[in-house]
């Protein structure tokens, strides 16, 4: 008995004495009940933005939202401005296309000695038949992009702009390298050699060897198309392709320009990079 009563009076020095004897219930949280939430268990939202001025405070404060992680923006053209510079260009290379023969200089007989040695095994490459494929590669490499990026697009009207930007570097190009053709005035390759007609070194049109055109529109459309598709779908594992093939195609039909002996390696080169930097310029401006 004895006991026991050492037992219960050691629990009650230990747990404190009842609310009886003269204790008082504590004031703030613990008046709340023991439910009632602490200090720092409030929402975020009831947390200061920033601690106050000369305070040792180390409660969390509430963090700044973090903003999410830019994007680029899909590309958009100005349609009515877009269109005007599609028409112009498109409209200006077929004009200069058309007066190469009067407006390109005439200065052979030409001699060998004044071709790169880089460029004069291209004057005795002529194969018979490369011309049409070069022709077919040119239209591949321009009507190919067009008809995917439909297949990029999310909707029709995203697909008709995206066409309108390629469309718009083709022409672009086609532009500068008539321009460059004129301003060069190069000789093409057969010209170096026995002529083919009596009046051919007099005839403007058989210099416009510089740059390559057949290179430079379709690698335009190429480059610009993949562009696009990097930026449409920034995880898809088909842009390398687009990055790849599409060129490949613009410098086939160069090359092939070669072996029909209408071009030199340097004209196709040149002409590609002309192409390369206007299609990733122009869906870059948008």
């Amino acid at each position: 008995m004895l006991r026991a009563c050492g037992w219960l009076v050691l629990a009650l020095c230990v747990g404190g004495a009842p609310l009886g004897a003269g204790a008082q219930p504590a004031a703030g949280a613990d008046a709340q009940g023991p439910d009632a939430p602490g200090p720092d268990a409030r929402g975020p939202e009831a947390l200061p933005a920033t601690p106050p001025a000369g305070s040792n405070d180390r409660r969390p404060y509430a963090l700044p939202p973090t903003p999410l992680p830019s994007h680029r923006p899909w590309p958009r053209p100005r349609w009515l401005l877009d269109s005007a510079l599609t028409l112009s260009a498109g409209l200006g290379a077929l004009a200069l296309f058309q007066a190469t023969g009067s407006l390109a200089r005439t200065r052979c007989p030409c001699d060998l000695d004044d071709v790169w040695v880089g460029d004069r095994w291209a004057i005795d490459a002529g194969t018979s038949g490369s011309e049409t494929p070069a022709d077919i590669a040119v239209g591949v490499g321009v009507l190919l992009p067009l008809v995917l990026s439909g297949w990029v697009a999310p909707d029709a009207r995203s697909a008709l702009g995206d066409a309108l930007l390629i469309t718009e570097a083709a022409a672009i190009a086609g532009l500068l390298t008539q321009g460059l053709k004129l301003l060069v005035s190069r000789p093409y390759p057969y010209v170096y050699g026995p002529p083919e007609w009596p009046e051919q070194t007099r005839d403007g049109v058989n210099y416009a060897s510089f740059p390559s055109g057949h290179t430079a529109v379709p690698m335009a459309a190429a480059v610009g198309f993949a562009a696009i598709f990097s930026r449409r779908r920034p995880r898809s594992r088909w842009r390398w392709l687009a990055w790849v093939a599409g060129p490949a195609v613009a410098l086939t039909a160069g090359a092939l320009q070669v072996r029909a002996n209408n071009h030199f390696p340097t004209d196709v080169l040149v002409g590609g990079a002309i192409g390369a930097a206007v299609g990733y310029g122009v869906v870059a401006l948008h």
